[in-house]
């Protein structure tokens, strides 16, 4: 008979626990977001809350979708969102990317197969969505959440925004929207109606609404310049002939079969002719952030 090993046994069950004490957490920090989502067939009652520097309360913030992203939650695995750095004022090197790709000036791309080009700028198709600060009825304790919403359904609730000469965001005499998820069929809509005019609560209750609201930003992952130029490097990826690249360069040490490594500091171009002793100085060219990915 095999000796039995309690001590062993414990060990792989303490592993274990830490696995799944680590899901719950994973899973907790995703759900702590401020961040509202609307439920499929399941209504739940709004309240759009002023902002307290007296803006519009909607803010808007630039996504890509399918650049393929995934991000692992517990055991799953599930495509994400990219922010946009020029959601925070900060280049976006996939905006720039996608500019090069599109210019008729650039002797890189320019004679790239259309139909390739155009799965790449699919990929890297920027969009915008827009956000609301909200209170959820019967989730007040939980404080001022963001509601995402397309452009689309932006215009439905901007076309709805006034009703009997007060805005439906007015604390005192503004009104609740009651948010669902249909499904159409073929695909989901996210549908609204709207409540009786009411307030938003007591004064005191409006101004901690208005005066303890979340940062938005900070509810989304900012990815580094590098991090972006990589996800860049993949989308490329299952376009690029690797084989009719050339090898490392033996001026620059560039391999142009990796799209990972850092494009060189400093650029030269040869010397012209030396009858021109000004001209047959090196000149210095911008550096070029995307001289290391392929093509």
């Amino acid at each position: 008979m095999n000796s039995f090993d309690a001590l062993a046994q414990k060990a792989k069950l303490d592993a274990l626990r830490g696995r799944f004490n680590q899901q719950t957490k994973n899973q907790s920090n995703q759900s702590e977001k401020a961040l509202f989502k609307a439920r499929l067939n399941q209504p739940q009652i709004l309240r759009i809350v002023p902002i307290p520097d007296g803006d519009i309360p909607i803010q808007e913030l630039k996504f890509y979708y399918n650049t393929g992203v995934t991000e692992k939650v517990g055991s799953r695995e599930y495509k994400i969102s990219v922010l946009s750095p020029s959601s925070y004022g900060e280049s976006d090197p996939l905006e720039m990317f996608e500019e090069m790709l599109t210019s008729e000036n650039s002797e890189e791309y320019k004679n790239l197969n259309l139909d390739i080009k155009s799965k790449i700028l699919y990929q890297l198709k920027c969009s915008s969505k827009f956000f609301l600060p909200v209170i959820v009825r019967g989730q007040e304790a939980s404080g001022v959440k963001y509601w995402g919403v397309t452009e689309k359904l932006l215009q439905s609730l901007l076309d709805n925004i006034e009703k009997d000469g007060h805005l439906i965001y007015d604390p005192i005499n503004g009104r609740d929207i009651k948010v669902w998820i249909e499904d159409m069929g073929t695909y989901k809509q996210t549908k609204f109606e709207l409540g009786k005019l009411s307030s938003l609560g007591s004064e005191d209750v409006v101004k901690q609404y208005m005066t303890n609201q979340p940062e938005l930003i900070s509810q989304f992952t900012k990815k580094s310049f590098n991090e972006l130029k990589e996800i860049i490097g993949k989308v490329l990826e299952p376009y690029t002939d690797t084989t009719s690249q050339p090898e490392a360069s033996e001026e620059t040490g560039m391999d142009y079969t990796s799209v990972h490594k850092a494009a060189p500091t400093e650029q030269t171009q040869p010397p012209v002719a030396a009858a021109d002793p000004v001209a047959a100085e090196p000149v210095k060219t911008e550096e070029d952030p995307f001289g290391d990915l392929p093509f």
